[in-house]
């Protein structure tokens, strides 16, 4: 595996994200596991189903929100790594029409799918179906329909997963920026990620939302560049005695992190306090990001046929599971969880597969073909152009 290539492993361990997210939205039809979750409620009894679904280590099957996180620290690493070993040849000039077409030819077919299933269904929840499903009671009009696809501006409840693509977009634009401000504290990369720490610490804590997440993607921006650090570091695990010890403890302790808000709420209800819980929270996704690259048992696990057709399938899946899964709720009735997770998962995976087939691949080689026109034509936009931020 070259330090600075593709890494397989990390499209499995984005499919394993993206069917944690799709649980955590099955297990949103149980109308006491979501009401306890929202912020505050109480913390339920322990031994009871919220409890161990929440404050048990079982809680990461169900993790969706910082299944997401992982999301971020991979995007920032994944669009970074084609600068980190190409250098200046990079062509920005290329890479912005590609991105965008990627990301919104998929999320304007999903939106339409999610509008139709909506009329097809009709979702009448109530209170009583909990604060998730009572939230997808609201119909949507073109207008809101058109906001959602802009991406910009927040999404709402038709298809919800949509809120985190705000904030790729927007990384997506600004990539160039992370790229310059990395490049230049590349030689201390680590005094670096402590600061992105520090920063996300006070951003969650002044509620800078914009901020706290666009800071998700610039550890994975710094890790793209220092590939070959982190690469060399996970050899000299590998080389220590107690290597599988201690691989295991960083998948413990980057486990704990994530899961930082669930460790917190019950030993207390500060705001200071639980705004620790989001940087906690990076350092643990950056931490399971390194082990799915370059621990071998991971990679190997990650690199399975099956893990890596779900990362093949993650942004499809990702795109189309919620309005199968509410639609389900209503159609069926069913509060337990059953029918979202028994039926709605594997119905997910088949619309999923079947989405990338007919919109998210074609996405790509449409992308594929706007990059070789930009390409072509590189040389009298650059004539006739600004000059870029990082010089091509």
């Amino acid at each position: 595996m070259k330090p600075s290539g593709r890494i397989r492993s990390l499209d499995g361990l984005r499919g394993v994200a993206a069917v944690v997210v799709v649980i955590s939205h099955g297990l949103g039809t149980v109308p006491s596991l979501t009401a306890s979750q929202y912020p505050g409620s109480p913390v339920p009894n322990v031994l009871t189903m919220e409890w161990w679904l929440n404050y048990t280590p079982l809680h990461l099957l169900l993790a969706g929100t910082e299944a997401v996180y992982v999301f971020f620290v991979l995007s920032g690493l994944v669009l970074a790594l084609p600068y980190a070993s190409q250098g200046k040849s990079f062509s920005w000039l290329t890479y912005y029409p590609a991105r965008l077409v990627r990301i919104y030819v998929p999320v304007v077919a999903s939106l339409m799918l999610a509008f139709a299933l909506m009329f097809a269904v009709p979702r009448a929840f109530t209170a009583a179906d909990g604060p998730w499903l009572h939230a997808h009671a609201e119909l949507t009009d073109l207008g809101l329909l058109a906001k959602d696809a802009l991406l910009l501006f927040g999404a709402n409840t038709l298809n919800s997963p949509l809120w985190s693509l705000q904030w790729e977009v927007l990384f997506s634009l600004l990539l160039p920026i992370y790229v310059f401000v990395a490049v230049r504290a590349n030689k201390f990369w680590i005094v670096a990620a402590g600061l992105i720490v520090v920063a996300m610490l006070a951003s969650s804590y002044f509620s800078f939302t914009a901020m706290t997440y666009l800071l998700m993607f610039a550890m994975g921006v710094l890790f793209a560049l220092n590939m070959g650090s982190m690469h060399a570091l996970g050899l000299r695990i590998e080389q220590c005695r107690y290597s599988t010890a201690i691989w295991w403890a960083v998948i413990a302790t980057s486990a704990a992190a994530l899961m930082s808000y669930w460790v917190l709420r019950p030993l207390t209800v500060s705001y200071g306090v639980m705004s620790l819980s989001k940087p906690i929270a990076l350092v643990g996704a950056a931490g399971i990001v390194f082990v799915a690259a370059f621990w071998p048992t991971a990679r190997r696990l990650f690199e399975t046929k099956a893990i890596l057709w779900l990362g093949a399938v993650s942004f499809s899946l990702y795109l189309v599971h919620e309005p199968i899964v509410v639609s389900l709720a209503a159609l069926t009735g069913d509060r337990t969880g059953f029918i979202a997770i028994g039926f709605g998962i594997p119905l997910s995976l088949g619309v999923a597969w079947v989405f990338f087939r007919f919109v998210e691949a074609p996405s790509h080689r449409l992308a594929a073909h706007v990059k070789r026109t930009m390409a072509a034509a590189r040389p009298a936009l650059k004539r006739g152009g600004p000059p870029l931020l990082i010089p091509e």
